[in-house]
């Protein structure tokens, strides 16, 4: 052999070797790094990992015995979350990237649901008869009702879009038609959530009043919203020292999830109210009897799991039975403190909601309130249109209508 082929096939030799090792290095270092990695994927992905389940001889055609192999396989890859880290670090540090999949970087650190940039055009005319109909269902069996939407970080801050400034600014007079509806004088049914949200902004100063890489207010935000509900169904009611803050908690919050990323951790600060002359006496969810005391909540992972609360002493409260509709901005932060004031409320995330529950519910309650985020607005001239009630009603569905 002259030292020329033998330098190649040497050099190819070598070449393979390489290749064979970084191909089997993750299986050789599974073992040792399993379990460090599925603590990973908890941790970053909030999620329990797949179960590694080896397929069984007469699975072996199986397609869902395999899909499920490999969803268990995939998680105990090992480095995988390391190295997602390093691409996002790269990502952001050298290439200056912006979009993360559903995600956008802003400015000053601050992460965006790409999504909530943009906005879905609303049918305005459809949007206003359903909200009419409904307005007048409710005044016929003696109803209240208040409709709000949580606005988008986006359109608290567009300041901060940075690169996704001008998809905001394009949609911008779509918004607009929808905010202006909700401003009107002559929809007291309606809670103007912009105006509210703009004021706390500029009454915190330098304290953001959402969070900075999550989707939702933080407590400053959030308390500014239960305050405009509580005085919006009874002036005067709302009291600002009995709003506390409990124990502050750091972990990943949902948009660094989403987008991929292992850090910064952002702030969660939880709050609740505490109100002399109300005691509860009963506090309940489908499976049985809920410690108030604890956080409670009736969205994610719980979406059919409503709460009822139901309160006495000699406070004044907002009297009757009170349903609220929500979505995971009132879930967030508002579930402990909206209930003090009420005499009987029953928190329902709106995944829970079918056609017709809305229009049963008139007949149920005494008040309801009705919350979604602000890039589900064009959702509402479907959801508020008029339906026949919904036959068994919402609260027995769901297994709250009576105490247990």
């Amino acid at each position: 052999m002259t030292a020329t082929r033998w330098r190649a096939t040497w050099t190819g030799r070598l070449a393979g070797g390489v290749c064979a090792l970084t191909l089997l290095f993750p299986l050789a270092a599974m073992p040792f790094r399993g379990e460090a990695d599925l603590e990973a994927v908890e941790r970053v992905e909030q999620r329990t990992p797949s179960e590694l389940s080896v397929p069984r001889v007469d699975q072996v055609i199986d397609e869902d015995a395999w899909a499920s192999f490999a969803a268990g396989l995939r998680d105990r890859v090992p480095f995988r979350v390391d190295v997602t880290r390093l691409v996002r670090a790269a990502d952001r540090g050298f290439l200056g990237k912006h979009r993360f999949g559903p995600v956008v970087r802003g400015d000053d650190g601050w992460l965006f649901f790409f999504e909530s940039t943009g906005f879905r055009a609303v049918d305005v005319a459809v949007f206003e008869r359903s909200i009419d109909a409904l307005r007048i269902a409710a005044s016929e069996r003696g109803t209240r009702i208040l409709l709000l939407s949580a606005p988008d970080k986006s359109s608290v801050y567009p300041e901060l879009l940075g690169s996704a400034g001008p998809r905001y600014r394009a949609a911008l007079e779509d918004r607009e038609a929808v905010r202006a509806f909700f401003r009107d004088p002559a929809r007291p049914e309606l809670l103007d959530m912009w105006s509210v949200q703009d004021a706390a902004k500029a009454a915190s100063g330098d304290q953001p009043i959402y969070e900075l890489t999550g989707t939702h207010h933080n407590w400053i935000g959030a308390s500014a919203m239960a305050r405009a509900v509580v005085e919006t169904l009874s002036p005067g009611l709302w009291d600002e020292s009995a709003l506390r803050e409990r124990k502050e908690a750091s972990f990943l919050l949902g948009l660094s999830r989403m987008a991929g990323f292992e850090g910064p951790e952002g702030r969660y600060v939880p709050i609740a109210v505490e109100r002399d002359g109300v005691e509860v006496v009963a506090a309940f969810d489908l499976e049985g009897p809920v410690d108030v005391s604890g956080r409670i909540r009736s969205g994610p992972p719980n979406y059919k799991k409503p709460v009822r609360v139901i309160t006495a002493g000699t406070a004044e409260r907002i009297p009757g039975r009170t349903l609220l509709l929500h979505d995971s901005f009132v879930d967030s932060y508002l579930l402990d403190v909206l209930w003090p004031y009420f005499e009987d409320v029953t928190y329902v995330h709106y995944h829970n909601l079918k056609p017709g529950d809305l229009y049963g519910a008139l007949d149920r309650f005494d008040t309801v309130i009705f919350e979604t985020v602000e890039r589900g607005l064009w959702s509402w001239g479907n959801t508020l249109a008029p339906r026949e009630p919904s036959d068994p009603p919402l609260d027995v569905r769901l297994g709250v209508d009576e105490r247990p």
